[in-house]
């Protein structure tokens, strides 16, 4: 395998016991998705493949484990993605409040210190739907 065949080594992806092409890494979620094993996603086994991922997805938000992501826990993911990925487009850096934050896994307040209101409320509205201050797992999974 060249250099130029692994695009990345994810943590679930061991090296030494198989190959971590982009191929390779596609046919092992075809094949998790494929649930009838007949060499085909489906559009019924893709939406329940798709729902499982964007469920385990909520459990990471979900810090503190109560069922539903705060503001705080929402926003608390994606900066510490930020910060693992920077994007080369954001408008402003990040406040050292923030960074303050997220490097000593503080949660509460970090809503506040990371992002302005106006856009927290805005990104909050997206997912929502109740505007109860909260997200509940079928409010993340309609979105």
């Amino acid at each position: 395998m060249s250099d130029e065949d692994v695009l990345f080594v994810p943590d679930d992806c061991d090296s030494s016991t198989e190959p971590c092409t982009v191929e390779a890494i596609a046919a092992d979620e075809i094949s998790r998705a494929d649930t009838n094993a007949d060499g085909r996603v489906e559009y019924s086994e893709f939406e329940i493949f798709y729902l499982a991922e964007r469920a385990v997805e909520f459990l990471d938000y979900d810090v503190d484990e109560n069922g539903v992501v705060s503001p705080d826990e929402f926003v608390a993911l994606e900066v510490r993605d930020l910060i693992e990925f920077p994007d080369p487009e954001m408008d402003e850096p990040l406040s050292a409040e923030c960074v303050t934050l997220v490097e000593s896994d503080q949660i509460n307040g970090i809503a506040k210190a990371c992002m302005p209101a106006h856009d927290l409320r805005m990104v909050m509205a997206e997912f929502d739907a109740d505007f109860d201050g909260k997200i509940t797992l079928r409010e993340f999974l309609q979105n």
